[in-house]
């Protein structure tokens, strides 16, 4: 499934459009980047593109993997992948949040 648009009801039961990322194995969002990945096969030569997978840690990994035919995709964590994408699409991160970035490392804004 990937990355698609998805509607939610919001707390005041108005409709809220919302960038989701749904698991390629069991079709399921997955809510927490810190137990997902995102998955890829290597490209051994060159200038190179290849599709990405995003699947819960564990069992739904390794589905994909059997799926492909492949003992073992590259990956990382979910919550790794909006730096890294930001970075690629030239964005200043620190510029482009609505509060201070220390804020959301430790959580001291506002005093």
């Amino acid at each position: 499934m990937g990355i698609e648009m998805e509607t939610r009801v919001g707390k005041r039961g108005e409709l809220r459009a919302c960038v989701s990322v749904f698991c390629d194995a069991c079709d399921e969002r997955l809510a927490d980047g810190r137990q997902a990945n995102y998955l890829w096969q290597w490209q051994k030569e060159g200038d190179a593109r290849t599709k990405i997978y995003f699947a819960h840690k564990g069992d739904c990994t390794h589905r994909i993997e059997a799926a492909l035919g492949v003992n073992h995709l590259h990956w990382e964590s979910l919550k790794d992948m909006p730096i890294r994408l930001a970075a690629n699409l030239g964005l200043d991160v620190k510029k482009t949040l609505p509060v201070p970035l220390g804020a959301i490392i430790d959580a001291s804004w506002p005093k």
